[in-house]
């Protein structure tokens, strides 16, 4: 009912149905003090009695917006029906006093919210159907695949406005098509689909045939369409289906896209959205110290990578070397990126970023530090130390978000994701500029250059200790 009693199903809790918000609450909680709501019942569910359909009438037809509400309460398991009529006296009231019908199925406890939504236009629903709905009961079974036969679909059955009937196959009177067929839905936006092709107009068995298509939103609405690839087999020597769904994607459409193009309609969306920054969760003392933490090791990482290659040049080896050397450090972080995961899973995230901080800043600090003053410099050292690194240091790039993730709640974790990487990129875009600051001051050479590098590792080292024993404690067998 529009308000009242509500099914969610066969297998809920006992006494579900009065938690629950229903059509009248959603619409009552969309307008707010800004409309008047007004409500009659007009029938019970399974009653005959039609002594309320006066005054439902009149309260529908003194407003604009119109909302009957009706209720199908039948469901579900071994509790089948021989009709799929309404019941009651519910379609004398709705047949010649509505204008269109919303199907809502088992609406969940926030059916109402739901559906006001949709009503007023702040969802705007992309879905299909995904069975065919009869005409009545005598159609069964309906359903779009049905098997190809010698006889098509052809002048079926009907009774004309006059009242005339008029005979046809198939059905007397009547069509075994669907009355809204698989696949069918509406939307508040309008679709127009163009330049349809294939990648090939010949294949094998063998092959993947691609098929492509353009989308435009030719709406004032922003809206998702629905893309369904259906093939036909025109040449089967035996019985296939009349047609067959093989692919379906949804694609967001923006209303501005074919005025200015996509790339601008995008960026029309981004600012609409508005920031996703939340500076004040920084008063939350674990997200800040875990923020902290990895603005530290991602201040520390970019500075070996960044002068991994000079340095070499300034060792005395030469160009294609100088690049190898950096290809050696991606050859270690290739494994890098993702082994530490997968220990991560069993250690703990932050217990894993602190081992491989302390690491990459004692490998920093020793192998790259001892290689620099090492005469003539040891090219098996700086290669070792290229290669250890860009492993231990893979962890920054794909653990980091995940320690924010932790100190979150689901809710939040987009926007204070946003909010510590932008404070992040401040540190990777200074961080370089610092490094090279140090390695002039030192005449060229590169030794504080590595200090400067080994001492911010450490530093974060130092940081996700503190935001571990913040968060989780401070005993050492604490996975986290």
């Amino acid at each position: 009912m529009a308000h009242g009693y509500m099914s969610h199903g066969d297998y809920v809790v006992q006494g579900s149905q009065n938690c629950r918000v229903t059509p009248l609450d959603g619409i009552r909680a969309a307008v707010g003090e800004s409309a008047k709501i007004t409500y009659a019942q007009g029938c019970e569910r399974w009653s005959d009695d039609q002594s309320g359909f006066p005054q439902a009438i009149k309260q529908l037809g003194r407003r604009t917006s119109r909302v009957p509400d009706k209720l199908d309460h039948r469901t579900g398991e071994h509790v089948d029906v021989n009709s799929l009529n309404l019941v009651g006296v519910q379609a004398d009231l709705i047949a010649n006093n509505t204008a269109a019908l919303v199907q809502q199925f088992y609406p969940s406890e926030q059916g109402g919210n739901a559906l006001a939504d949709v009503l007023f236009g702040d969802y705007n629903p992309s879905s299909r159907v995904s069975v065919s709905f009869p005409h009545d009961v005598g159609f069964l079974p309906v359903y779009y695949d049905y098997l190809n036969s010698g006889r098509a679909i052809g002048d079926s059955g009907h009774v004309d406005t006059n009242g005339t009937i008029v005979f046809g196959h198939q059905y007397a009177i009547g069509t075994p098509q669907p009355w809204y067929a698989f696949g069918y839905g509406k939307s508040y936006s309008t679709f127009k689909y163009s330049s349809i092709s294939l990648n090939k107009a010949n294949t094998t068995p063998r092959d993947t045939l691609m098929a492509s298509v353009d989308v435009m939103n030719t709406s004032p609405v922003d809206g998702t369409g629905v893309v369904q690839l259906y093939i036909v087999d025109t040449i089967a020597s035996v019985d296939v289906p009349n047609r067959k769904l093989k692919a379906f994607k949804k694609k967001i459409c923006v209303k501005a896209a074919p005025r200015i193009g996509f790339a601008w309609a995008i960026r029309i969306i981004a600012l609409k959205a508005g920031p996703s920054l939340d500076f004040k969760a920084l008063k939350d003392i674990k997200y800040a110290s875990a923020t902290l933490s990895v603005f530290l090791v991602e201040f520390a990482v970019f500075v070996p990578i960044t002068y991994i290659t000079s340095y070499t040049l300034h060792a005395g080896f030469d160009e294609q070397m100088s690049y190898a050397v950096l290809v050696f450090l991606n050859l270690g972080a290739v494994f890098g990126r993702f082994l530490p995961g997968l220990v991560a899973d069993r250690l703990g995230r932050f217990n894993v970023m602190i081992m491989s901080s302390f690491i990459c800043s004692l490998f920093t600090l020793t192998l790259w530090l001892s290689a620099d003053l090492v005469e003539p410099h040891s090219l098996g050292m700086v290669i070792s130390y290229a290669v250890l690194f860009g492993f231990w240091s893979g962890s920054a790039i794909s653990i980091a978000p995940v320690c924010i993730s932790q100190v979150c709640e689901i809710q939040d974790y987009g926007k204070r994701v946003g909010t510590t990487w932008t404070i992040v990129s401040v540190g990777t875009l200074i961080a370089i500029p610092i490094a090279g600051a140090i390695q002039q001051h030192n005449n060229g050479e590169y030794y504080g250059l590595i200090i400067f590098g080994g001492v911010l590792y450490l530093s974060s080292t130092i940081a996700f200790i503190v935001s571990r024993g913040i968060c989780k404690g401070w005993a050492l067998k604490i996975k986290f």
